[in-house]
């Protein structure tokens, strides 16, 4: 798996996993955020590694379902990057404004 794939993966767990059943939860963080093989996965969890194989994908799935219909994880990325680029532009301001400017944008960002 691609290290950006994964990445986004991630974010979609961090965002909708809430929304996973407990058991979809438990798998997905072993095997995405540990590292555990579909075998040891299993044998975690009593099932075959065919059928974590099988969960994760529907997992997945459905990670990828929530995004397409709520869009929460595109527009916080849309949001970091417009961030990014207005410290871009700030930064090119004279002081004192600039730091009024980043303190602004900054409280923006927390809200």
């Amino acid at each position: 798996m691609y290290p950006m794939e994964q990445h986004f993966k991630n974010l979609l767990f961090d965002f909708y996993g809430a929304l996973l059943t407990e058991h979809q939860r438990t798998c997905f963080t072993l095997y995405h955020a540990e590292d555990n093989s579909l075998a040891e996965i299993g044998d975690a969890l009593d099932i075959t590694p065919q059928a974590v194989s099988d969960m994760l994908k529907r997992t997945t799935k459905k990670l990828e379902r929530y995004e397409e219909k709520l869009g929460l994880v595109q527009r916080f990325m849309i949001s970091a990057d417009t961030a990014d680029y207005m410290r871009k532009l700030i930064e090119t301001v004279a002081e004192p404004t600039r730091t009024k400017m980043l303190q602004t944008l900054e409280a923006l960002i927390k809200t």
